[in-house]
């Protein structure tokens, strides 16, 4: 079925009457919405759905393409545009055309979009719903319709589309990176590095060849040279050994000579000896002993004296306390027995109060008062006695008036002298401050000194102890040295600046024992090794031997040198299969040691085991499956030799034993000196501080002196003597005042009373009921008064009582500490008595010990010069016997170079013979061995490095012979191309990538100049509409608070010139006239060349609709409108009206011009 209808290009009108269903809503529907019209699917359309033979529906639209300012890019040479939508059988299957072409529907939406027609977002379309969600509309909403209106919306999508496509190529162009890194770029590195292997192999072989032949001839030189050299040498070696065996006699004779020199050396050393050393080093020892004891007692005595002066002071501070709290607690008695006799009086009054009140009262019943005294008495007989004690009251009060004028023309004239010797208490005063400033001025710089002198005396007492043991300890670490010098090493450094690092030490210094019951066995494991002494190198041993002036005989073992051995793990573990693991160890198993001596170690004891006992011992060692030397726990020997060896052991401790003692003497006497250092640094850290102490308080001591001394001057002079005595007429002054101003106040008390008497005895009866009245009452407040006293009487009591009792509580202390004090003083006496006792025996301790030290020195001294003498020409026997055992050595092994010597000339005169016969050219070519500037100049081709280069050459070509690739030089080419190909596409792609990104940016900016330059015309125009649908009103768009116009845009309205908070506060009507004017504003912004509006009117009255009619006749000249309404106002304004209705059960359309209306 088709339908064909003309629109006017400007205004047209769809009319319907009372019913809905009379087909408008199809009409519009078919417009606006495909998806609302009367069908569930697309197939519905198709006639009889597709069934009759038909299997397409087509629908198009014609669009006049007369005005060229409206046509659609790439639009303009077309007079009229076709769209066409064809709609196909097959489930879903749509196409499309444009003036007969078919084309994609994005190119369809384009089309719409560039003319202001987006149908994903139709702005045009005006739909009786919009107009009330455009008043709930957001501010990002209102901004998106005014996108729309700029054309800018259609950018925003194809910038997104674009954005996808580019992550889709940056997708893509990341597995080309890829392939180029994992593949092609491994691929071209392989085959250069196979290209440049395979030139290098060429090369190698040229070069190969030539040097080759270089170096045969350099050959045959040096077989030629070696021929005759051997014969020289073997010559030279023959004329050696015959030198040597003569030399050999001469040292026989000399070692012979020296020999007989040491034997009387020593006759004359043993026959001095004797025991003497070990008696003197005995009562050394014992002297020693006597003085440590003695020190120890003295310190005794002085740490007694200082505990004993530590507790007299901790008595006196108690006893001072004790006094204080005492003093303090006497002054709150004296205060509370104040205080205590104000409540007594109190009480005293109060009662005294109370009887007279009852007095009082009992005399007024009988008709008499009573006095102050408590006495009662008639009117008349007050009256007589207030007038006596006036006239007393007088008298005093003009004694005192006497008194005062008498005693103040002295004050004044006291007071002047005392005024003109100001200037001398000022003077005095002055100096006294000057003292005082002084003393507190030092005291603060001794505070700030924080110097404890009680711990710079204790760091003395430690001092003089710590030195005691250093110099003990020394003493027992010489002696056991002097005693035992086979234990330790000691030389002479045999040049300047040697390193002593490079003497190791004696072997039995460089382990420790796991355990001390294993010292005899292990002793006697290592034999004469266990004195040795390990250096580094032989240059070492070489050079202590000739130049270390070494005291002793002693054997040197470079380090470099030693070759040890172990028992094997088989004999191990057959020796303790045949005792028990417990009873046979290794005897390397048994010390520790550092591990770059282990070569040291198995060479000392690398072939010993250690048994329990000798039975064991016996056993292992000749058991055939062991065979090995063993050494008991006792230190007896078992060799598989057939010797056993020890027996009994030596009394006292072992070598071993001995060592580990001195070990321990050496580390205390370590840890005692840094503790020594320690104390000698704090010590003189403290020298300036302490010095700074003893002057300060030298100087406080001065001026506290001075301080006191001007005090008592000052108490002693005139001038203190004449304030004395003004201070004495003030307070006498002051005395007769107050009686002056006592009598004045008791004088005007009883004139008072006086004439109240008199007034009393004018109206007696009415003032005796009136005196009865106040005197019941006062009885009442005197007894309560009476009450309260007491109260507080009884409090105060019992305060006096407990501080009594403190009081008696600390006076017994005060007993005690005085005892206590007399008993200190007693005993620090004793102890003085002591301490000189002690000091005096100490003395004489250390003068015997001098004496014994000395004599022991003496006696060490000759020793030490008989040892130097014996070891002296030991040494040289030894250097002697060494230089003969050189010789010998030197002998044997010029025999062997002789008979060497001779071979290898043989063989040199073997090799010449080989390589004429092996290589003929060299016949030819042998005069032109090494002349220079010749293929064979040794000197420019140095031999040895030919000889490693022809080395170097051959191992490389056989190396790249086996790995080189022929082909490498092509493929690598072919690769080359490829990856040159492929980067340079990838270069294209992403140039093209950035060009877009600029692109965009560009847009970017443009589109916001746009947006903003809308936004004006378009609030602009929003505000003519809305005031012209509705006088006196305005409205216009503006951005939230605090926000940018990118960020949203909402709609404010004002009448009269009040803005309105809300659009809530409008009519419906108005809300709706705000909608239409911002759509319209905005449909006016940049005109589209359709509109189609869906009963926008249909919450105005006609006024309004009449108006809205106009507005778009007036201003939308220049677009076409398709309206669909129910009333007059926009029908009289329409160039077009269709009208549909219903005839014979059918919708029909009819058209009519604005005349025919």
């Amino acid at each position: 079925m088709r339908i064909l209808f003309e629109a006017q290009k400007q205004c047209n009108c769809v009319v319907f009457r009372r019913m809905k269903t009379n087909g408008h809503q199809n009409l519009s529907k078919c417009i606006t919405n495909l998806s609302h019209v009367r069908a569930n699917s697309l197939q519905e359309l198709i006639y009889k759905n597709g069934q009759a033979g038909i299997e397409k529906a087509t629908v198009s639209i014609v669009f006049d393409n007369g005005d060229k300012s409206q046509s659609p890019v790439g639009y303009d040479a077309c007079r009229e545009i076709t769209i066409t939508r064809q709609v196909y059988k097959q489930q879903g299957k749509n196409r499309y055309l444009i003036n007969g072409t078919v084309v994609p529907t994005n190119k369809v939406k384009d089309l719409f979009g560039s003319v202001s027609l987006n149908v994903n977002n139709p702005h045009f379309l005006i739909m009786q719903g919009r107009v009330t969600k455009v008043l709930n509309m957001k501010p990002p909403e209102i901004l998106a319709m005014l996108e729309e209106a700029t054309g800018t919306r259609m950018y925003e999508d194809k910038k997104r589309e674009t954005q996808k496509t580019i992550e889709k190529k940056d997708s893509k162009l990341a597995q080309i990176n890829q392939i180029l890194q994992e593949d092609l770029e491994p691929q071209m590195k392989k085959l250069t590095e196979q290209r440049q292997a395979f030139a290098r192999y060429n090369t190698i072989c040229r070069q190969l060849e030539q040097l080759q032949k270089i170096h045969l001839a350099w050959q045959f030189v040096c077989a030629e040279e070696a021929e005759r050299q051997k014969m020289t040498e073997l010559e030279a070696l023959e004329k050696v050994l015959e030198d040597n065996v003569t030399r050999m006699e001469e040292l026989k004779n000399f070692i012979r000579q020296l020999q007989e020199e040491v034997k009387e050396l020593e006759m004359k050393k043993n026959a001095q000896c004797g025991d003497k050393l070990t008696r003197l080093e005995k009562c050394l020892k014992d002297s020693e002993l006597d003085l440590a004891k003695s020190e120890s007692d003295l310190k005794h005595i002085k740490d007694q004296i200082r505990g004993e002066q530590k507790s007299r002071a901790e008595v006196k501070k108690n006893f001072q306390e004790a006094e204080t709290q005492i003093k303090r607690k006497q002054d709150d008695i004296e205060k509370i027995n104040a205080f205590s006799g104000n409540l007594l009086e109190d009480k005293n009054r109060a009662d005294k109060a109370l009887e007279l009140a009852k007095k009082n009262l009992e005399a007024l019943a009988m008709g008499m008062t009573v006095n102050e005294e408590g006495v009662a008495a008639t009117l008349t007989e007050q009256l007589r006695q207030a007038e006596v004690e006036l006239a007393d009251f007088t008298d005093k009060l003009q004694q005192a008036k006497r008194a005062i004028a008498h005693i103040e023309p002295f004050l004044k004239m006291k007071t002047k002298q005392f005024g003109e010797t100001e200037n001398l208490l000022k003077k005095d005063n002055a100096e006294i401050k000057s003292h005082e400033d002084a003393v507190t001025y030092l005291q603060q710089q001794i505070q700030a000194l924080n110097y404890d002198a009680q711990h710079m005396e204790e760091l003395d007492v430690q001092k003089y102890e710590l030195a005691r043991k250093v110099r003990q300890l020394k003493a027992e670490v010489d002696n056991f040295d002097a005693r035992n010098p086979h234990l330790t090493f000691s030389y002479h450094d045999p040049y300047p600046s040697f390193d002593r690092s490079k003497v190791i030490g004696p072997v039995c210094q460089l382990f420790r024992l796991k355990d001390q019951k294993w010292a005899r066995a292990i002793e006697a494991a290592a034999g004469g090794k266990l004195f040795q002494v390990i250096v580094d190198t032989d240059e070492t041993a070489k050079e202590l031997l000739k130049h270390g002036r070494l005291q002793r005989r002693v054997t040197i073992i470079p380090l470099n040198k030693i070759r040890g051995s172990n028992v094997g793990k088989d004999r191990l573990l057959a020796a303790q299969k045949i005792a028990g693991k417990d009873n046979v160890f290794n005897a390397l198993d048994l010390v520790t040691f550092d591990g770059k001596l282990e070569e040291t170690m198995k060479y000392v004891f690398g072939r010993t085991l250690i048994a329990s006992s000798l039975d064991i011992a016996e056993r292992i060692a000749y058991d055939h499956s062991v065979n090995t030397k063993t050494v008991s726990i006792c230190g007896s020997t078992c060799d598989p030799s057939g010797m056993l060896s020890g027996g009994s052991s030596a009394p006292g401790p072992s070598a071993l034993e001995k060592l580990e003692e001195r070990r321990g003497n050496a580390v205390e006497l370590e840890s005692i000196e840094r503790r020594y250092c320690a104390v000698i640094d704090e010590l003189r850290k403290g020298e300036a501080r302490t010095e700074r102490y003893n002057k300060l308080n030298q100087v406080l001591m001065m001026r506290r002196s001075e301080w006191g001394q001007c005090k008592a001057r000052l108490a002693n002079s005139f001038h203190a003597q004449l304030k004395e005595e003004v201070e004495s007429m003030q307070a006498e002054l002051g005395k007769h005042r107050k009686t002056f101003e006592e009598m004045g106040a008791r004088k005007t008390k009883v004139d008072a009373k006086i004439k109240e008497l008199k007034e009393h005895m004018k109206d007696a009866k009415g003032q005796q009921e009136k005196a009865i009245q106040e005197a019941k009452a006062k009885i009442d407040n005197c007894a309560k008064a009476v009450k309260a006293a007491a109260q507080k009487c009884g409090t105060e009591e019992a305060k006096l009582r407990e501080l009594q009792g403190d009081i008696d509580l600390l006076t017994k202390e005060i007993e005690e500490a005085q005892q206590r004090s007399a008993l200190c003083d007693e005993a620090l006496n004793k102890l003085a008595e002591q301490l000189k006792v002690s000091e005096d025996v100490k003395a004489s301790k250390v003068e015997t010990k001098g004496q014994a030290a000395k004599r022991l020195n003496e006696h060490k001294e000759f020793l030490k010069q008989q040892t130097t003498a014996i070891g002296s020409r030991y040494k040289e026997i030894e250097r002697k016997q060494k230089e003969s055992d050189e010789l010998k050595l030197s002998n044997q092994q010029t025999e062997h170079d002789v008979k060497k010597k001779r071979k290898e000339a043989l063989d040199a005169a073997a090799d010449v013979k080989a390589m004429l016969t092996d290589h003929p050219w060299i016949r030819r070519d042998r005069e032109h061995f090494g002349k220079p500037s010749g293929d064979f100049d040794f000197a420019r081709n140095e031999p040895r490095e030919i000889s490693q280069k022809v080395k170097e050459l051959s191992g490389q070509k056989e190396k790249l012979s086996k790995t080189v690739n022929t082909r490498a030089h092509t493929q690598a080419d072919q690769i080359e191309m490829q990856y040159k190909d492929l980067m340079k596409k990838r270069a294209q792609v992403m140039k093209d990538k950035d060009s877009i990104l600029q692109t965009m940016q560009e847009l970017d900016k443009r589109k916001e100049e746009t947006i903003k330059a809308a936004y004006k015309k378009v609030n602009k125009d929003f505000g003519d509409i809305f005031s012209n649908l509705l006088k006196g009103a305005s409205a216009k768009l503006q951005p939230p608070d605090g926000r940018s116009l990118l960020d949203g845009l909402e709609v404010k309205v004002s009448f009269g010139g009040v803005w309105k908070e809300s659009l809530t506060e409008l009519s419906g009507g108005q809300r709706s006239l705000v909608a239409l004017s911002l759509i319209l504003s905005m449909l006016l912004f940049k005109p589209a060349p359709i509109y189609i509006l869906d009963e926008v009117d249909a919450a105005l009255d006609l006024a309004h609709t009449q108006n809205i009619g106009l507005m778009i006749k007036n201003h939308f000249k220049g677009s076409q409108f398709v309206i669909v309404s129910l009333k007059d106002g926009l029908f009289s304004n329409a160039n077009v009206l269709f009208r549909t209705r219903f005839v014979d059960g059918k919708s029909t359309i009819e058209r009519f011009t604005a005349k025919q209306h």
